[in-house]
């Protein structure tokens, strides 16, 4: 489903333009179970990425004009099931599949802060807009430079908080219209630190 970029304000932003990026995951937000549509409900994630070459200007909520890499996200359902999206998009992402420790329980937040390459796909909408999104994700390439985020890294759950309210407007209401607060059983879990290749971000 396409998403579309917002500032904190609502307003449309541009879509990102197509082709590929380099980019850095700079949020992770815990949407709690999502009421499912033609679909059953499902615990959903959120990652966004910020892509340092492509620059945007908007209106931050205190009505201060700020300048800063323009950002594309995309929702999952929180599974590292073997036809998940998330897995695949992991997988693709760190360049090598999940081990049976790490499928037993991954702990989402690793990615934070984590470069790589995205595909971006424009569709047009009923609307007549043009939405871009997010189709494809890949590991950088060798040599080159692996870039930091540059807004401030955010995460959020209901086991951690403290950040809710640097979650963009809509998000917010997003967790706040969940079914309910993600089952015990499905909220990814750390496996602890593991010593992994240089080349493999998380």
């Amino acid at each position: 489903m396409p998403l579309i970029a917002k500032d904190n304000g609502g307003r449309d932003f541009a879509p990102t333009p197509q082709g590929t990026h380099i980019a850095v995951a700079n949020l992770i937000a815990d949407l709690g179970v999502q009421p499912g549509g033609r679909y059953k409900p499902r615990h959903q994630i959120y990652i966004r990425w910020e892509i340092p070459a492509e620059r945007i200007e908007w209106v931050d909520r205190d009505g201060k004009l700020q300048r800063g890499p323009a950002q594309i996200g995309k929702a999952y359902t929180l599974s590292l099931s073997t036809k998940a999206k998330l897995r695949g998009d992991l997988e693709n992402w760190r360049g090598r599949p999940f081990t049976d420790a790490e499928l037993a329980g991954f702990d989402i937040f690793k990615v934070l802060g984590a470069a790589c390459q995205i595909m971006v796909q424009h569709q047009a909408g009923a609307d007549g807009r043009t939405y871009a999104s997010v189709t494809g994700i890949m590991g950088l390439p060798r040599g080159v430079a692996k870039p930091a985020a540059e807004r401030p890294l955010v995460k959020y759950s209901p086991d951690e908080p403290d950040q809710f309210d640097e979650l963009p407007q809509w998000l917010q209401d997003k967790v706040r219209d969940s079914v309910s607060a993600p089952p015990v059983e499905t909220v990814s879990r750390d496996v602890g630190d593991q010593d992994f290749d240089d080349d493999i971000p998380f």
